[in-house]
């Protein structure tokens, strides 16, 4: 008796879940479907990535077995790591004018304030939702006026995400 109520519960289950709209089964396939061609991708690039890899390292080998003394391979070995040294010193430099810039956009530029004094109807996701409605609503018709703050005023939930 026991196992029969037990599959009569498992099939209400099963019918609950199945029980979703056609068009919900569909956006559910979908992003299935999305999520499987995401990590195919990702999988692709990162094989890709590796080979690119190999490839450079085995050029670099053969470069430096086609040195005919060790003035040659030492000559080149300098060569190299001053063309790395280039390339990280003007990735710091980039950097730091991008913290410079959104430091100087912080002090000085817009500032948005978003009132939630009705935070107790919300919970929090739609909390983070409205803040970024409003963020890529005013990335859209702002016409890039730069970088800006956005403040959650009267906000009584703690979110841990932050709007792009």
């Amino acid at each position: 008796m026991d196992t029969s109520n037990q599959k009569c519960g498992d099939k209400q289950e099963e019918s609950e879940v199945v029980a979703v709209s056609k068009n919900a089964q569909k956006r559910l396939l979908k992003q299935k479907r999305y999520q499987v061609k995401k990590a195919q991708k990702k999988e692709f690039a990162k094989e890709q990535k590796l080979k690119e890899a190999e490839r450079k390292k085995k050029e670099w080998l053969e470069k430096l077995d086609a040195c005919k003394n060790e003035e040659e391979r030492t000559l080149l070995i300098e060569s190299r790591k001053a063309l790395r040294k280039e390339r990280m010193d003007q990735r710091a430099s980039q950097k730091d004018m991008k913290l410079q810039r959104l430091n100087n956009a912080k002090q000085k530029g817009l500032k948005i304030v978003l009132d939630l004094d009705f935070s107790p109807l919300m919970n929090a996701s739609q909390i983070s939702s409205l803040s970024q409605q409003r963020w890529g609503k005013l990335e859209t018709s702002s016409g890039s006026v730069g970088p800006y703050g956005l403040c959650l005023h009267g906000a009584q939930i703690s979110i841990n995400e932050t709007p792009h």
